[in-house]
């Protein structure tokens, strides 16, 4: 569902089914504008759940009952990496470490290729889908399954060039060594930023560097197209070697860009009755 603000500014709403024939409504990364709920639209929640880019007040409903903000685990990554695109490349490589400059270098000497393909290509999707699981039996972690996957390439199918500012794209990116596939991103594209969302490489030809080209390549092309930011989507906080991210969280830092930090995911209980219930539930799942 989406809803627009006083402004006409849009968000997208995710309703989520709680036990009891409840539910709730979940905005990921936002609200983008400003927000009030809205006791008409969200009638049928037992609480609203925001990821807002700043640190949010107290609300009040439209029927003038104050509502204020609990805070709960964070839904999104709570840390980001964030490249300027308006920098050159010279600046850009200047800001990155030693070594992911040398790697760069080292896999365009080895003859490492990028393309972009269509998410709603199938075959292409078969590719990214066995990189997927080649990654997580190395690294272990756990992946969305595969109808995930599809169903988000499919949906968000477009061209970055003309429709990434208008709406959502997502595409799925390769970069190849000598006829053979080793790494791949889901990139999406909106407004003035590229998010590197999903990432998997080969355990052959690890030599070769081919996620360096991969990135280096998106960045180059991203600045060419006009958008303003390369998202590198989560990182581990800083100093934290014991994360789940920590392992990527290496890789990402290895570019420079700025470090953002979010406020975190807070819910904004709209029956208190139920809310109360849904909070000592969580409290007593393992």
């Amino acid at each position: 569902m989406r809803v627009r603000d006083e402004r006409g500014v849009p968000s997208l709403w995710l309703s989520r089914n709680l036990p009891f024939g409840k539910k709730y409504w979940y905005c990921p990364r936002g609200p983008l504008g400003d927000f009030a709920p809205n006791d008409t639209v969200f009638s049928d929640a037992v609480f609203l759940r925001v990821e807002q880019a700043k640190n949010p007040q107290s609300q009040k409903l439209t029927n003038g009952r104050k509502q204020d903000f609990v805070k709960v685990t964070s839904t999104q990554p709570a840390q980001t990496l964030i490249l300027d695109l308006s920098k050159s490349h010279e600046e850009l490589m200047k800001d990155m470490h030693p070594k992911t400059r040398y790697n760069i270098g080292l896999a365009a000497r080895k003859g490492v290729r990028v393309y972009h393909a269509s998410g709603a290509d199938a075959n292409a999707f078969e590719i990214f889908w066995a990189l997927v699981e080649e990654t997580t039996g190395r690294d272990r972690f756990r992946a969305h399954d595969k109808d995930y996957y599809r169903a988000m390439l499919e949906t968000l199918a477009g061209d970055p060039q003309h429709e990434g500012k208008k709406r959502p794209v997502a595409q799925l990116v390769f970069s190849e060594h000598d006829g053979r596939v080793l790494a791949t991103s889901v990139m999406i594209y909106f407004g003035d930023t590229v998010t590197y969302l999903h990432g998997a490489s080969s355990n052959t030809r690890r030599e070769v560097m081919a996620p360096y080209a991969l990135h280096w390549e998106l960045i180059k092309e991203a600045k060419s197209w006009g958008y303003a930011d390369y998202d590198f989507w989560g990182v581990a906080p800083e100093g934290v070697t014991k994360h789940p991210l920590a392992g990527v969280s290496r890789f990402k830092r290895g570019w420079g860009g700025t470090y953002v930090q979010y406020p975190g995911t807070f819910d904004i209980p709209l029956d208190k009755f139920w809310y109360g219930v849904y909070s000592i539930v969580r409290k007593l799942r393992p």
